[in-house]
């Protein structure tokens, strides 16, 4: 079997061509794969554990009707936002609205939304937001744009309910307000397969 001899003009000796084919290839070998794990982003660290799983969104409703007057609020509860914190935190949007126009009576008072987050059945945050037509027409006279973060900060572990509720303030007559049916809002768990 003869090699066919080629000259290596920089150090003036001869190198066969087998030899460097095979060079090349093995060096290819081992380059190809290296260049596709280095291209490939990472998306799991030992941190990565404690994190619970990417949840869709969670969408919400609740309302209240009082004789002729109607407000509800409605959106979507983001489990795992994206947040520069440190705590764990639920990402709540959407509108709460009033709707009061079918009725004649002045007295029908404010409206506002309750939402409270919990950790394994504790309270952890509760945020009150209050409509106030004069003051927060940001979606028209009757509306208000819901964008807040609810926070667990003194438990360390994942929030996993939000309860969502819509009631009517009526001043100083008693009772003093009235709500609608309070919604329950659950993170879905997975659980590990054996």
């Amino acid at each position: 079997m003869t090699h066919d001899i080629v000259l290596n003009a920089s150090k003036g000796v001869a190198v066969p061509i087998l030899s460097r084919l095979l060079r090349i290839v093995a060096v290819l070998g081992v380059a190809l794969p290296l260049a596709v794990v280095v291209a490939t982003p990472s998306t799991a660290s030992p941190s990565d554990s404690l994190l619970p799983p990417p949840q869709p969104r969670t969408l919400f409703f609740a309302d209240h009707r009082e004789r002729c007057a109607y407000a509800y609020t409605a959106g979507e509860i983001d489990w795992n936002p994206v947040a520069v914190t440190r705590y764990p935190v639920v990402h709540i949007s959407g509108a709460l609205v009033d709707e009061p126009r079918m009725c004649a009576d002045s007295r029908l008072g404010g409206v506002f939304a309750t939402f409270t987050a919990y950790v394994r059945d504790h309270k952890v945050d509760e945020r009150i937001v209050y409509l106030n037509e004069s003051v927060d027409a940001d979606l028209g006279g009757w509306a208000k744009r819901l964008d807040f973060l609810l926070t667990a900060p003194d438990f360390g572990l994942i929030i996993d309910r939000v309860d969502v509720q819509v009631c009517r303030d009526f001043g100083p007559m008693l009772p003093a307000f009235s709500c609608g049916d309070l919604q329950s809002y659950h993170r879905r768990m997975f659980v590990p397969a054996e």
